[in-house]
This record gives C-alpha cells, structure tokens and sequence, in this order.
C-alpha cells in the first residue's frame, strides 16, 4: 500500500513538472518567435514578393473556390512547391547574393518553412476544404439525379 501510495506521489510529482516545463517552453517558444521576427528584415523586395504571391494565391483559392479543375491544379501547384522547398533552400543558400541582402537561408531550412512552406501549406489546406466541398456538391447533385431516375423508371 504505501509503495503504491509512493507511486502515485511521484507521479503526481512528474505530472506537475511536465506542467512547469510546458509553460518554460511555451515562454520559451514565445521569446524565440519575437527574434527570428526581429532578426529578418521584412522589407526586403523578395519577402514582399513572396508574401504577395502568397497573398495572390489566398485570393485566388477563395474566389475560384466553386471550380474543381482549378482548384485541384492549384493544389497539385502548391504541394509540389512544398515539395521542392528544400531544393530550394539549398540553391538559394548558395545564391542569396542575387536577390537577398542577408542569408537566410540555413541548412536547417527554418527560414524557407516559416515563410515559404507554412503559407503554402495552409493555402493547400483551404484548397483541399474547397476541392472537399465541391465533390460534396457533385456526389449531391449525382444522388439526385439518380433518385430522380428511380422515381421515374419506377412510373413506368
């Protein structure tokens, strides 16, 4: 009994570590934000381009978010851009002289996840929420069309 009692004491010990050490890192996760935040120079022209193509990208998944063909071209875009993005970590480590002040470009590839890849993914996220609603538009109007066919055919 008390070495079950022990147990239990020394899990509850461990739980409310785990708790302290999770709002350390939480402050600590906080505080790294700010310097990569701090550290980047946002108005480099190629972040602005980047961030506008990111934009232009959101506007267009929201305003041909009705139309499948697009929006699955422009996911298949997306995910292959993702794809090659470490690709294009490495070519613009060696490069950045032709387009960036400063390189920021590691081998670790921070850089090109936060401001490449995480926006192109969330881009293709809203666009699979969008090619997912359409083909729930198409079965609709197929299950239908067939129920329709049903009550005709059993007239007859």
């Amino acid at each position: 009994l008390q070495m079950n009692l022990q147990r239990k004491k020394k899990r509850n010990t461990q739980k409310n570590t785990r708790g302290m050490a999770n709002s350390q890192d939480l402050e600590g996760l906080f505080s790294q934000v700010q310097a990569f935040i701090k550290a980047v120079d946002w108005e480099e022209p190629f972040l602005a381009g980047l961030m506008a193509c990111h934009t232009g990208v959101f506007l267009t998944i929201v305003l041909c978010r009705r139309s499948f063909n697009l929006l699955f071209a422009i996911l298949t875009f997306l995910c292959l851009s993702i794809y090659l993005a470490e690709p294009l970590n490495s070519w613009a480590d060696k490069n950045f002289a032709l387009f960036s002040s400063q390189n920021y470009f590691t081998e670790d590839g921070i850089f090109i996840c936060v401001v490449f890849a995480a926006p192109l993914l969330l881009n293709a996220l809203l666009a699979l929420v969008f090619v997912t609603i359409e083909l729930s538009r198409m079965l609709i109007l197929v299950k239908r069309a067939e129920l329709r066919q049903n009550q005709i055919n059993k007239k007859l």
